[in-house]
């Protein structure tokens, strides 16, 4: 434990984490802190504001999900208080399992699916 307990808080925090299914499993889906790789459904977003290189961007997700055939919910995210609490300083963004992997850029399908991978 740090100085005032500070450490403690900080460390809880990072245990608490965000769950995410895992369909890996027999049964019913498991909530794991972290994605596997055993194929269970990804989740991707592209956060932007509705111009052309955001529109782009998700085009080339939807390619890149296509290639590699993976199980992947790609959603288009407009809404800019959504967009907000993700912190992407700048659009279009890439998001996958709920991690801003990429903003600022068009991202081609190849570049994409090093992402998804």
């Amino acid at each position: 434990m740090g100085l005032f307990g500070f450490r403690r808080k900080k460390e809880e925090k990072k245990a608490e984490g965000t769950a995410i299914p895992c369909a890996c499993s027999e049964g019913a889906p498991q909530m794991k802190a972290e994605p596997c790789g055993c194929g269970g459904a990804r989740q991707v977003k592209v956060l932007g504001a509705g111009c052309q290189k955001c529109h782009e961007l998700n085009e080339n997700a939807r390619a890149a999900i296509a290639e590699l055939g993976i199980d992947a919910d790609l959603e288009y995210v407009t809404d800019i208080d959504r967009v907000m609490s993700y912190g992407a300083m700048s659009l279009p963004a890439l998001v996958v399992d709920g991690k801003v992997v990429s903003a600022g850029m068009v991202l081609t399908p190849a570049e994409v699916s090093e992402y998804l991978r």
